[in-house]
């Protein structure tokens, strides 16, 4: 429906997270009591591998349905999927450990920190291009920029006219470096736009507010001319 209806549109497909890893997490502090609840079937040691083969097929599916092309016959329209959760792990703490703050109290769902990695290795992923996509998130990691040669979003037509190697790169010496801001730059830089906007919305509506006491100053200036007449 969205190929034959709606022009204009890039779609991303996200790879699908390998949930069998949250078997990792399961002796953690409250996870033995809440996962058998909300997900024995990924959680438990036999379910686990069930669950990893089951994931690796639509992993392989998906990748098989969207290489095909079959999305690709328009210039207006693409299908590209995102493999960042590919190869994902849970995070390790210095001792070890399963890092749990990527988690929700629930032991199930992602946490802010979790779904803050998961929208940064989305962005890079879509300006990747197809071929030479990171297949996991990294810890940490900035938002790669787009350059000067390639200023869009990587489709798999477009992927294919310049070498994977030299998106998201500045020859500098001749080797490749990779254009890269960091999260904290991009934050800054939005919280700095959301407060210029919020400025001249306020300038705009005092000025309205002024010009329409104005409008009835002189309004009521009129009418009491008018009637001293």
């Amino acid at each position: 429906m969205l190929h034959d209806q709606v022009p204009r549109a890039f779609v991303n497909l996200v790879q699908m997270l390998n949930v069998g890893l949250l078997s990792d997490i399961s002796n953690i502090g409250l996870c033995f009591l809440i996962q058998p609840v909300l997900c024995p079937c990924a959680t438990s040691s036999s379910g686990r591998q069930v669950i990893s083969d089951v994931v690796e097929q639509y992993q392989a599916g998906f990748e098989e349905m969207i290489s095909s092309g079959r999305y690709d016959n328009k210039d207006d329209f693409t299908v590209v999927i995102q493999p960042f959760f590919v190869e994902t792990t849970i995070p390790k703490l210095p001792n070890g450990n399963p890092d749990t703050s990527y988690f929700a109290p629930d032991c199930f769902h992602f946490s802010a920190k979790a779904h803050a990695a998961a929208a940064i290795g989305l962005w890079n992923n879509m300006i990747e291009a197809v071929g030479a996509k990171e297949k996991t998130w990294l810890e940490g990691e900035g938002l790669k920029c787009p350059t000067e040669e390639r200023p869009y979003l990587a489709t798999a037509k477009n992927s294919v006219k310049r070498q994977p190697a030299s998106f998201g790169s500045q020859q500098m010496g001749g080797s490749p470096k990779q254009t890269s801001v960091p999260t904290k730059t991009i934050i800054l830089a939005s919280c700095g736009s959301g407060t210029l906007f919020i400025i001249i919305v306020i300038v705009l509506v005092f000025v309205k507010r002024r010009r329409r006491q104005v409008s009835l100053r002189n309004t009521e200036s009129t009418e009491q001319t008018y009637l001293l007449r």
